[in-house]
């Protein structure tokens, strides 16, 4: 097995496969080694499609032998999370009600990636309809994190399997922060783009959208879909195949060197805990982007009030677990909705999840929710014309370790499960939210980029955030700031395994 090979940043790996220093079968072959021997352990591969990946790098190898190519991703091999349609590939969004599901047609994404050139290895593992911070479902069971195997990967096994080299580039979506924490969690990169950037026909979810009344509908723009990948290079790369073509953005100003960067920067979230090392990695890292030449200021929030913020994140997403949930779990939280309102720092945050629920019962209730919405988006995008990012924490605390005794349907339940703060148990969903899920709501893009090791040696990442329908320009001083964070490093572990 090379396992240099399977830790190569996607977009090398296409250039490399483009100019014939290594076949897309060697590359297929090489990625499924690495998902045998490591699979196992940390579970991030849910569905393998072993034949059809060799078929389909065959092909791709005697057409590039013709002098042809398929596309800038030709011959690369990639996963997407398992929410998406694949046609002929189970495709089950980590839900028993999707077990024997096989889709007839491709989600459009998917359809994008293959003309593109891509080679669909498998599906990821994720957590029941994107509910937890954990990935674990009763179908496929738990995914471990690559760097520590008790410690969670996050609420989805994408960054896992990028991690630990089992695919090049997946494909997911970011609910409150489900790219986004699972990067930050494994140490790679991920982008969550624009609300609406990329097309969602194919997304499984209990409830069809195109079935949702008229009121509910602008609820599915809470959820983006983007890419997760061992460069920034890569993310373009995938961005570029999947966007919508029509919308504005795509194009990259001239390029500007990092001293000319306006950069702003915030360790904490308002009174909400984070943890000593991770608020200390942003602050160091802000000092790095400065002594390289960055114009970079401390702002401590993006010009929003960031309680209403984190109250308006919770209903709406509560509205949308209602809108999608199944019968008892709506009933659930209409009881939750009488219950009375939880101490600080989360009361925000979880007054907001219970009366959620009973805002979605009425589309005059919904509207408004969606006027506050738009009231919040301007805010932050006034804000942003000054700077060309902002950079503040992805969630309160490194990777955490996993509850084991917890079932699927427990880590999904915002008003129970807990994690440590440096002292204070705050909730593990309330978390993603506070920190992640303020951008679903106004629809922001925001890459993840790793920037730390802690002294446990875990990764820490720092998001990077920046204007509406602007993600290329934020891909490019994203790639600024990750040179100067030194880019991807695998698991230590896995290469030391590799080795023997």
């Amino acid at each position: 097995m090379n396992s240099d090979l399977v830790f190569l940043p996607a977009s090398q790996l296409a250039q490399a496969i483009r100019e014939r220093q290594v076949s897309a079968e060697e590359s297929v072959q090489a990625y499924l080694a690495q998902i045998t021997r490591h699979n196992p352990a940390i579970n991030a591969i849910a569905t393998l499609d072993e034949m059809g990946a060799l078929q389909r790098a065959r092909e791709a190898d005697r057409t590039l032998a013709a002098g042809e190519t398929w596309g800038p991703l030709h011959g690369v091999p990639i996963t997407l999370k398992d929410n998406f349609e694949t046609q002929g590939l189970r495709s089950t969004a980590g839900d028993p009600s999707f077990s024997k599901n096989i889709p007839g047609q491709d989600a459009v994404v998917a359809s994008r990636l293959r003309q593109a050139g891509a080679i669909i290895l498998g599906k990821t593992n994720v957590s029941p309809q994107d509910r937890s911070q954990q990935t674990s479902n009763y179908l496929f069971g738990r995914t471990a994190n690559p760097w520590k195997s008790d410690l969670t990967a996050g609420g989805s096994g994408g960054a896992a399997a990028v991690a630990a080299g089992f695919t090049a580039l997946d494909i997911g979506s970011d609910l409150a922060g489900s790219l986004r924490i699972p990067a930050h969690f494994c140490g790679v990169f991920a982008l969550k783009t624009t609300a609406g950037r990329v097309p969602s026909q194919g997304y499984l979810t209990r409830r069809d959208p195109a079935h949702w009344l008229a009121g509910w509908q602008a609820l599915g723009e809470l959820r983006s879909i983007g890419p997760t990948a061992r460069s920034i290079a890569g993310l373009r790369l995938a961005l570029m195949a999947i966007a919508d073509r029509d919308k504005p953005g795509l194009q990259t100003s001239p390029q500007r060197m990092l001293h000319q960067r306006r950069i702003a920067w915030s360790d904490t979230w308002g009174d909400f805990p984070i943890n000593a090392e991770v608020s200390q990695a942003v602050r160091s890292f802000a000092a790095q982007l400065a002594d390289q030449g960055a114009q970079v200021q401390y702002q401590a929030a993006p010009g929003i009030n960031l309680e209403q913020a984190w109250e308006l994140s919770a209903q709406l997403m509560s509205s949308l677990d209602f809108v999608e949930a199944n019968f008892f779990t709506r009933t659930s939280q209409l009881a939750f909705s009488w219950a009375p309102a939880p101490r600080r720092p989360v009361r925000p945050i979880l007054s907001g999840w219970i009366g959620g629920a009973a805002a979605a019962c009425l589309r005059p209730g919904i509207a408004r929710l969606m006027e506050l919405r738009t009231e919040m988006t301007n805010q932050i995008e006034q804000f942003l014309q000054e700077w060309d990012a902002w950079l503040a924490p992805v969630f309160p605390r490194p990777a955490f370790p996993q509850d084991l005794k917890a079932s699927p349907h427990q880590l999904s339940d915002p008003l129970r499960l807990q994690t440590d703060i440096d002292g204070t148990q705050v909730g593990q969903v309330a978390a993603g939210i506070a920190c992640a899920g303020i951008f679903n709501l106004t629809g922001h893009p925001v890459v993840t980029i790793p920037i730390q090791i802690t002294r446990a040696g875990l990764p820490i990442g720092v998001q990077v955030l920046g204007r509406r329908w602007d993600e290329m320009n934020l891909l490019a001083v994203a790639g600024q700031i990750a040179e100067v964070a030194g880019g991807f490093h695998p698991p230590p572990r896995l290469i030391s395994e590799n080795a023997v």
